[in-house]
């Protein structure tokens, strides 16, 4: 034990010379750092070393990396050197070493994910990210950072897409992984049209869908509006539907601002009504939300608060019908739009006005 730790030791040691000719850390720093070492990788190399071992030294790592960091700084040494990421890679060694050894804990896989991200280290990442599915491939979040990575560093949205389709076939029945499926599909689709736009082809050519001309798949609009709609169907079978499930759906697509995906909005609606036709909540959460989105749009025009409460009472009692029989419909549509109307309030400046609740007393 004490050969492979001095080996250790040794190996440091060209590293730490050089932050010392460059004054970024003092003779009696260094001392510190290769004492602390030891102390660390002795505990380190105990028989049975505990978590809370590996968490000590990577702590004292890290606070070390940041004095490095801040010295370089007030020295205004621009030009980095290899001594410069030792502290870095020293992380990455303590880290791959405590995951290796409690490889069943996912707590500290996902602490080394977030180490590799703030760092940039991608070719640790990708490593990190293999092994800690093939060890958790029941753990949903190591499946959408998989993904994530492939779409946000790699640009990939076809390897994204096969990364969540095989966290699905692992985890069947999984709703949260089914809802961030769905959210990264969205997400999919508004950065392929944010790219038309960029390149100026804001006008979507159904001429080209129509002869299937698009170079690559991956960046058809008009089959990326549709593979949503597919996500949702497929969570319907895949998931017993229930009325909270499909409405997480709807909630995921208004965080998205982008016109466009009304038809896929739409939809949602329309099936949502379908599978529960019987069902007073689900035909007003339906409904209210298809009033929320007229509150953005009317947001952009002149129309004054009073004319947006006249209308959206009016949509209400149109979709509602005036017969008044369906007494618990009425009074959940009261409840949602007390709801709304404390909505516009905090939307609007002007003076309250109770038409919206009067109308369907």
């Amino acid at each position: 034990m004490a050969e492979n730790v001095q080996k250790l030791l040794e190996d440091m040691l060209p590293d730490l010379i050089d932050l010392g000719k460059r004054k970024i850390l003092g003779s009696n720093e260094i001392r510190h750092v290769l004492q602390t070492r030891k102390d660390h990788e002795f505990s380190l190399h105990k028989r049975s070393p505990q978590v809370a071992d590996f968490m000590r030294a990577i702590r004292y790592e890290k606070n070390l990396d940041r004095k490095i960091s801040k010295n370089r700084r007030e020295l205004k040494i621009t030009k980095p050197t290899r001594a410069d990421f030792s502290v870095i890679r020293r992380l990455l060694f303590l880290y791959n070493r405590m995951t290796n050894r409690f490889k069943h804990i996912p707590k500290l896989w996902k602490n080394m994910i977030n180490f590799c991200l703030k760092y940039k280290q991608n070719n640790a990442l990708k490593i990190c990210l293999t092994k800690s599915l093939n060890f958790h491939p029941t753990h949903v979040e190591f499946w959408v950072i998989s993904a994530y990575v492939e779409l946000d560093m790699k640009g990939s949205f076809s390897t994204a897409r096969k990364t969540m389709q095989r966290g699905l076939r692992a985890n069947k029945g999984n709703q949260m992984l089914w809802r961030e499926y769905f959210k990264l599909e969205l997400t999919i689709y508004q950065r392929i049209l944010e790219r038309r736009r960029t390149l100026g082809l804001d006008e979507l050519d159904h001429k080209k869908e129509s002869q299937g001309s698009f170079e690559e798949d991956d960046q058809n609009p008009f089959l990326a509006a549709e593979i949503p709609k597919v996500v949702f169907e497929s969570a319907m079978e895949d998931v017993p539907p229930t009325l909270d499930f499909c409405l997480q759906f709807l909630e995921i697509l208004e965080e998205f601002e982008e016109p466009l995906l009304d038809s896929i909005q739409e939809f949602l609606r329309t099936k949502i009504l379908e599978l529960f036709p019987e069902n007073p909540s689900a035909f007003v959460s339906v409904v209210t939300r298809d009033f929320t989105n007229t509150i953005y749009f009317y947001k952009q025009t002149d129309e004054t608060k009073d004319e947006i409460v006249d209308s959206i009472c009016s949509r209400l009692e149109a979709r509602l019908g005036g017969s008044g029989d369906d007494l618990d419909q009425r009074c959940l549509f009261l409840v949602e739009a007390s709801k709304l109307h404390q909505k516009l309030q905090s939307k609007y400046t002007s003076a309250s006005n109770p038409t919206l609740i009067q109308n369907f007393g």
